[in-house]
């Protein structure tokens, strides 16, 4: 029995650990059908209150980066000068030369995001039922789950964020460069919440296995 459930819990933080950050296609084939049935009136309202704080905490996270993108077109303003060095029409061939990779890279980010999402989304699924049918006892269990809820929460409202940026990569346009700089530090932001929700996720699998490693110890 030790040997079964040291072995399920270091697979699925060396499964942890292979998912790369950096947007590399990660896809968990096996996508479990429990059939758990039609949920609850009050499951149901808790996911609406859920879906409501994604989408103000989103409206919260769009304002930043609007604002931020006006704070960096002022700072392009004050060094007007030095802009004004380089041609406009150098710098229209620099941005067509770079546009098509910028766009593909742009959507593909969103999508990398969201599948990584998921992954983790389904192993933090499986690590809660893994505790509750094995009955296992962690210390400070609940303050650890809440740790992952809120970096799950906040890995779904970085993305939700992102996917509302309307980024039009015009290379006519003054304010491309601020734009395109807009996308990639609400990326940049993306990225980081994402590490910190599977730091949650590892340091919840990491416990448990600590625990109860220990706990089956003593008894033998």
């Amino acid at each position: 029995m030790k040997f079964r459930k040291d072995l399920v819990l270091n697979l699925i933080i060396a499964v942890l650990l292979v998912v790369a950050i950096g947007l590399s296609p990660a896809v968990f084939a096996d996508d479990d059908n429990n059939g758990s049935g039609a949920s609850s009136e009050q499951e149901d309202e808790a996911e609406k209150h859920r879906n409501e704080q994604i989408e103000q905490r989103k409206n919260e996270l769009l304002e930043q980066f609007n604002q931020r993108a006006k704070e960096r077109l002022e700072s392009a303003r004050e060094n007007a000068k030095q802009l004004k060095e380089r041609s406009s029409e150098n710098r229209k061939k620099s941005c067509e030369a770079r546009k098509t990779s910028l766009e593909r890279k742009m959507n593909r980010a969103v999508t990398q995001a969201e599948k990584h999402k998921g992954v983790f989304d389904k192993i933090y699924t499986r690590v809660k039922a893994f505790h509750d049918d094995k009955n296992l006892t962690t210390p400070n269990y609940a303050e650890l789950v809440a740790k992952v809820d809120a970096a799950q929460f906040d890995a779904e409202a970085k993305i939700a964020a992102l996917d509302s940026l309307d980024v039009d990569v015009d290379c006519s346009s003054e304010t491309v460069a601020g734009a395109v700089s807009t996308f990639r530090e609400a990326l940049s932001d993306t990225r980081e919440a994402m590490k910190t929700y599977r730091k949650a996720l590892v340091d919840l699998i990491k416990t448990m296995h600590d625990s109860n490693g220990e706990s089956n110890g003593s008894e033998q």
